[in-house]
C-alpha cells in the first residue's frame, strides 16, 4: 500500500493545525463573549463550511504541489487527516474548557443543552412521559464528559467521510471528474 509523500503529509498536518486553531479560537471567543452561542444551531452550521473549506484547500494544495499522479487515496487521506487533526485539537480544547478550566461553563452548557432538548421534544409533540424519561436520562449523565465528547468526535469523523470522498473523486488525476 503506497504511503503519502512526506510533503503531502506536511500539508495535511499544517492545514489541520490551522483548522484546530480556528476551532479552538472560536470556542475561546464564545467563552468570553456569550456561552449561549454554543447552543445555537447556526454556530455548527457556520463551522461546517470552514472545516470542509480548509480540508479542501489542503487537498487542492497537495494536488498542485504533487504534479504527478494524484490518486483517490491521496485526496481522501489529505482531506481526512486535515479534519482529524483539527477536530482532535477542538475535542481536547472542549474537554479542558468544560471539565478543568471552568467547570461552571461545562455545567451551564450541559444544563442549557438539556433544556434545549426538552424544548425540541415538546415542539415535536412527544408524549410528556417520554420527555420526562429522556430528560431524566440526560440529567443522570454528564453530556460533556470525555466519553461523550469522544463519541461526538467519532460521529463527526464518519460524517466528514462523505465530503472527503467527493473531493477525492474530483481531484484524482486518473480519470478525474473535473480537470
Amino acid at each position: 500500500m503506497p504511503q503519502l509523500d512526506k510533503s503531502l503529509k506536511g500539508i495535511a498536518q499544517k492545514r489541520g493545525l490551522y483548522l484546530g486553531g480556528i476551532l479552538v479560537l472560536a470556542l475561546t471567543l464564545v467563552y468570553f463573549i456569550n456561552w449561549d452561542i454554543l447552543l445555537e444551531y447556526w454556530y455548527e452550521v457556520v463551522k461546517l463550511p470552514i472545516i470542509i473549506g480548509i480540508a479542501v484547500m489542503a487537498a487542492v494544495e497537495a494536488r498542485k504541489k504533487h504534479r504527478g499522479e494524484f490518486s483517490f487515496r491521496d485526496g481522501f487521506s489529505l482531506f481526512f487527516v486535515t479534519v482529524v487533526i483539527g477536530l482532535t485539537l477542538s475535542l481536547l480544547a472542549k474537554w479542558l474548557f468544560y471539565n478543568y478550566f471552568d467547570p461552571d461553563f461545562g455545567r451551564y452548557i450541559n444544563d442549557m443543552g438539556i433544556q434545549e432538548r426538552k424544548r425540541q421534544l415538546q415542539l415535536t409533540g412527544t408524549a410528556p412521559k417520554e420527555i420526562a424519561k429522556e430528560i431524566s436520562e440526560l440529567k443522570a449523565s454528564y453530556q460533556l464528559s470525555f466519553k461523550k465528547l469522544f463519541q461526538e468526535y467519532i460521529f463527526r469523523l464518519v460524517a466528514y467521510c462523505m465530503p472527503a470522498v467527493l473531493v477525492a473523486l474530483i481531484l484524482k488525476t486518473k480519470k478525474p471528474l473535473i480537470r
